[in-house]
């Protein structure tokens, strides 16, 4: 049986509480161990609210939020902000450290870790993400994919069980996106991470799991990459997908129905 480590329950958030005009309705979600989500849809639908609504920025007008079975409340927020950590689109706003091995030291200084123990978190961390050799380095300086590579370093320190990237990657460049990509692949199969990716990229969502639409502040759809695609033809699929549907328009004999990069790469190759 899957743990679930993230659930909310009826949950309704507004910005304005004047009005009645939420920016999130009725949203009834389990997230669970070891899952990575894409949550996609267009500007305005809900997306960065829900994030934070789950990581403890917002909390809910209406309606719960669990935390590996704790509700969330002022007195359980210090472990939310502990187990669940979040990128977002620019680390130069994130940095405090002058370097990049202070940086990541930082929140551990504040939760008064033992200063043998932040050693070896902040050195594991740095090496999980190829960044130890550049520990003195002033993070400011280092290139868009180096930058949030030590944010991700930052919060595996934490040890968290849940990482949220706030359209992360849409300022990198194709390469540093995609090799960030596999890093999380990567690290989501060693640790037991629950990672949920806010995107607009289709070819992000096809690392992902499970994906979750959301349209005018209601979850639409969930289901697998396959799933959503099959269901949702109006939104842009990733670029297998695409090469797919084009050459079944050329009267090309290929199976109908969503096919993953491996599958396309495959079928080309045979």
């Amino acid at each position: 049986m899957r743990k679930t480590v993230l659930k909310v329950t009826n949950g309704y958030y507004r910005y304005d509480k004047r009005y009645e005009d939420y920016q999130l309705e009725n949203i009834n979600l389990s997230l669970f161990e070891g899952e990575w989500i894409s949550l996609i849809g267009d500007n305005g639908s809900g997306k960065s609210t829900l994030a934070k609504v789950l990581s403890g920025l917002y909390h809910l007008d209406r309606g719960t939020v669990f935390l590996n079975g704790v509700l969330l409340a002022e007195e359980t927020l210090p472990l939310f902000r502990k187990t669940v950590g979040v990128v977002f689109q620019n680390p130069d706003h994130q940095f405090i450290g002058t370097s990049v091995e202070d940086d990541v030291a930082f929140s551990l200084e504040n939760q008064q870790i033992a200063r043998t123990e932040m050693k070896c978190r902040v050195e594991k961390a740095l090496r999980d993400v190829d960044m130890w050799d550049l520990k003195t380095e002033d993070p400011t300086s280092l290139s868009g994919g180096q930058k949030q590579r030590v944010q991700i370093a930052g919060l595996l320190a934490m040890q968290p069980d849940v990482m949220i990237f706030d359209e992360a990657f849409v300022m990198l460049d194709p390469y540093s996106r995609r090799d960030l990509l596999h890093l999380l692949r990567d690290l989501k199969e060693t640790y037991p991470l629950t990672i949920i990716s806010i995107t607009h990229d289709p070819e992000e969502v096809e690392h992902s799991d499970r994906v979750i639409v959301m349209e005018e502040a209601k979850l639409k759809d969930d289901g697998t990459v396959a799933d959503i695609y099959q269901r949702n033809h109006s939104l842009a699929p990733p670029p297998s997908e695409a090469l797919h549907r084009l050459l079944i328009e050329k009267n090309h004999a290929l199976k109908e129905g969503f096919m993953s990069q491996a599958d396309m790469v495959k079928h080309l190759c045979t």
